[in-house]
């Protein structure tokens, strides 16, 4: 085959997609007619699945033409030359935003001490999937885009053995297809199928299941592959240059071309129209973009189609192209590092120009010396591996101070302030993982006075049944034994701010993460403005059982409502759109937030309903992250905290409305503060913090059953 500058040409494309993407050149759908549509590039992650088919049919290319030359497939050396390729410039990107955190990001410390180990062997992936980190939502990780290269290195380090086995047996190309086909049909089958997934299956509900399934089939190895196989089909049946003779004259085919373009531009219409949150995207979509990446590849390699070989051959694509390792590696934490929370226009005018330069240092002075041997050839020298040898420990010095010694801060790059989907575990309920009590700065705990065996006797309302009884056992009340439990119900806000609690609060309040993530307190319909949301509540059904199953496992004395995100918006149930603030939107929350604090307080807990903060929601860079404007209305926000404070005064025996901090409302530095809040909407343990100061002596003045208290795990 020859090196063939188009392939380079369509890596260029493909990282041109996925860095406008992460840019923020997006749109998450359609705005209303008469609104201007902007430029965007919803789908431009589908830039990585043009990356796969090429991959696939590339290696499948160079083993078949070496296995045809020599007989045989030398693993050693292709392991080699994939080691050289890809880990140098890897570990150097890994080393360089370790110094970076360190220096001036320490919010991405707690991240890099779990992410490094997972992205040195190619894990990255079945990290995110089994820690249930939602990939299109939450706080951006500095490696969390190394998923794509853990997908490629299974298929570098699986493959060759295989088709040996395979080639050993029948030489003969054609007779691989039996075996590719079928498994590239079973990885399709396999994405539709966990998307599909039935929920007691899963094991998860609800809209855990809706983030669940999303993440299996977007990021595990098994149904990702296919791209991969579709290019490896590709190569085994297809070698044009094969077909001319050595120093003939190709004959041009516009057929070959116009097919080549017309799959290119369907590439490129996918990435413009299609989002993560797309059904069609997982039925389908991503196999059609793999078929079209096919056809593009087809077209580019085949001597005859001008046309594409001049459009993606050129000096200027494939010089782009050969840097795409670099650039996709370093474009990620550029943008979600030193520009985290930065605008398009910054990451477009500053980010795109920095990843430019530092991944061609990679490439001249990392990537080329290691590739082509040179560096090598130096290193045969003592002066040299000695030099090497101390950049090398120092290196590993660097990595290990971030694994080893990483303070235990989450941030705006904290897998806690993702508020991912983590259900209640034995762990969390150990006690015996609460902070041990110095006795210099001990709380002690308060006697437990109780009122047992009295009663209270209510008046009789004017006009009412005097034959009725009204008198009632009084509940038996204790002041707060310290630490005191709390769960944090509602949806993502709620599990940023438990599982951010700073440590210090567990000598007063133990907060357990009780979130749902994505879900409100509806059950039906779907949330609709101005940028159409498409969150479905049908996946949150049973949102007030599973808020008091969780309650009742956590043996809670207090239930903390954390609400807003999801009940800023106009509800579409279909037939008719119930608007925010309408009278018929009031009554509908009022009652179905009744019927949650029902769940709870059947539980035995009481239920506090913390306020609803002003948001500043904004585009994090990371995927799935938009901003949407009904979050930043303040007078949105404060009509739900009108409407909670109704529903706390009608029982106030029961549910009690805990006021804010009001500084997300009066101050704008800090509103706005990516540090306290990473997305202008889910706190990280700075912002955390703050609402924990507001609302912690007000959560310990709400008088507790007795009952409920001797239920508290004990050391």
């Amino acid at each position: 085959m020859g090196y063939q500058p188009s392939l380079d040409g369509l890596r260029a494309l493909s990282v041109a997609l996925v860095i406008l993407y992460h840019a923020g050149v997006v749109h998450n759908a359609a705005l209303p007619s008469g609104v201007p549509k902007p430029w965007f590039f919803n789908g431009g992650f589908l830039g990585v699945e043009v990356f796969f088919v090429v991959s696939g049919y590339l290696i499948t290319t160079l083993l078949l033409e070496e296995r045809e030359r020599t007989g045989t497939i030398a693993l050693g050396k292709f392991w080699g030359r994939r080691f050289r390729r890809l880990i140098p410039a890897l570990w150097v990107m890994i080393v360089v935003a370790s110094v970076w955190a360190m220096v001036w990001g320490r919010a991405y410390l707690s991240d890099l001490r779990h992410d490094i180990p997972f992205a040195v062997s190619y894990t990255s992936n079945f990290q995110q999937l089994f820690r249930k980190v939602s990939y299109f939502e939450g706080v951006p990780h500095l490696l969390r885009h190394l998923w794509s290269l853990a997908v490629e290195e299974h298929f570098y380090l699986l493959f060759p053995p295989l088709l040996m086995l395979v080639l050993r047996r029948s030489p003969e190309r054609r007779r691989l297809l039996g075996l590719v086909l079928p498994a590239a049909i079973a990885s399709v089958v396999a994405l539709v199928i966990v998307w599909h997934r039935p929920v007691e299956r899963l094991g998860e509900t609800g809209a855990q299941l809706d983030d669940l399934r999303q993440n299996w089939a977007y990021l595990s190895t098994v149904t990702r592959v296919g791209g991969i196989l579709i290019g490896v089909g590709l190569a085994i049946v297809w070698s044009p240059w094969r077909r001319h003779a050595q120093g003939a004259e190709p004959v041009r085919s516009a057929r070959v071309d116009a097919l080549g373009l017309l799959a290119t531009a369907g590439v490129v219409v996918a990435s413009l129209v299609l989002s993560n949150e797309s059904a069609f995207l997982y039925r389908g979509g991503l196999t059609a973009v793999s078929v079209l990446s096919a056809i593009a590849i087809a077209a580019s390699v085949h001597p005859g189609a001008c046309a594409m070989r001049a459009l993606f051959g050129n000096r200027v694509m494939a010089a782009i192209g050969r840097r795409s390792y670099g650039l996709y590696i370093w474009h990620w934490p550029i943008f979600v590092g030193p520009l985290e929370g930065r605008s398009t226009l910054v990451r477009l005018a500053i980010g795109i120009p920095a990843t430019a330069l530092v991944s061609e240092l990679c490439y001249r002075f990392v990537e080329t010396p290691v590739r082509t041997g040179w560096l090598l050839s130096r290193l045969r020298r003592r002066a040299a591996l000695t030099t090497v040898g101390s950049v090398l420990a120092l290196s590993a010095l660097v990595v290990a101070l971030v694994v080893v010694r990483a303070p235990g801060v989450g941030g705006p790059g904290g897998a806690a302030a993702a508020g991912a989907d983590t259900e209640i575990t034995d762990d969390a309920l150990d006690p015996e993982t609460e902070l041990e009590t110095d006795t210099d700065t001990a709380v002690s705990e308060p006697p437990e006075p109780t009122t047992s065996g009295a009663t209270q006797t209510t008046s009789v309302p004017a006009g009412s049944d005097p034959t009725v009884s009204t008198t009632e056992p009084a509940p038996t009340t204790t002041l707060p034994a310290l630490p005191r439990r709390v769960i944090a119900v509602g949806d993502s806000t709620a599990g940023a701010f438990a599982r951010n609690a700073p440590r210090n609060v567990r000598k007063t309040l133990r907060f357990v993460d009780g979130q749902l993530s994505g879900c409100s307190i509806n059950s039906r319909g779907v949330a609709v403005g101005v940028r159409k949301t498409g969150r479905d509540f049908r996946v949150c059904k049973n949102w007030a059982n599973r808020w008091a199953t969780k309650a009742s496992k956590a043996a809670a004395e207090i239930a903390l409502v954390v609400l807003g995100a999801w009940d800023v918006f106009d509800i579409d149930y279909g037939k008719d759109t119930v608007v925010f603030a309408s009278s018929e939107f009031n009554s509908t929350f009022k009652s179905n937030l009744r019927s949650g604090i029902d769940a709870l307080i059947a539980t035995g807990a009481k239920v506090a309903l913390l306020e609803v903060p002003c948001y500043r929601p904004h585009f994090t860079g990371g995927p799935g992250t938009f901003e949407f404007p009904e979050r930043g209305d303040d007078a949105r926000t404060r009509r739900l905290n009108d409407l909670l404070r109704e529903v706390a005064a009608a029982d106030p025996a029961n549910v009690t409305f805990i006021n804010g901090p009001q500084v997300w409302c009066t101050d704008e530095k800090v509103a706005k503060n990516w540090w306290l809040r990473y997305d202008g909407v889910h706190y990280t343990p700075q912002g955390a913090q703050i609402v924990y100061d507001a609302i912690k002596d007000q959560l310990l003045a709400i008088p507790v059953d007795a009952a409920q208290h001797a239920k508290r795990p004990r050391k």
